[in-house]
């Protein structure tokens, strides 16, 4: 095959091409892009406020009283070994073994089974 033939073969194949179409699919496709693109960056910036901490779920976009509305549950724990109680999310909590931790309502539970709040957690 020549270079004419060549030449006249991407010619007609040219004047075939609905160029009207090819924008349009190009553009569908930069959309799509840019909405997925969007979307990530929002799951990025955006942090889970929401963890599981011993089975319970803890919402830490809410105070501590909120939580224990909101959880109707146990957000205060403490080592049956221990002296101080943690509230679920004091990073001293994860020092204390699963099988050894007992959970309270509140905090004035905790202190009536002689606890005493730990200083690192507020």
């Amino acid at each position: 095959m020549s270079l004419k033939q060549i030449t006249l073969k991407i010619k007609s194949f040219r004047e075939k091409i609905n160029w009207n179409e090819v924008f349009l699919i190009i553009t569908i496709v930069l959309i799509i892009c840019l909405a997925y693109g969007v979307a990530l960056i929002q799951n990025i910036e955006k942090p889970e406020e929401v963890q599981i901490i011993n089975g319970l779920a803890f919402d830490f976009s809410v105070t501590d009283q909120q939580n224990r509305e909101v959880g109707g549950g146990k957000v205060i724990a403490a080592s049956k070994n221990g002296t101080k109680y943690y509230f679920l999310h004091c990073s001293g909590l994860s020092r204390i073994k699963k099988e050894n931790l007992v959970y309270f309502d509140s905090e004035k539970e905790a202190q009536k089974n002689g606890f005493k709040l730990a200083k690192g957690c507020k």
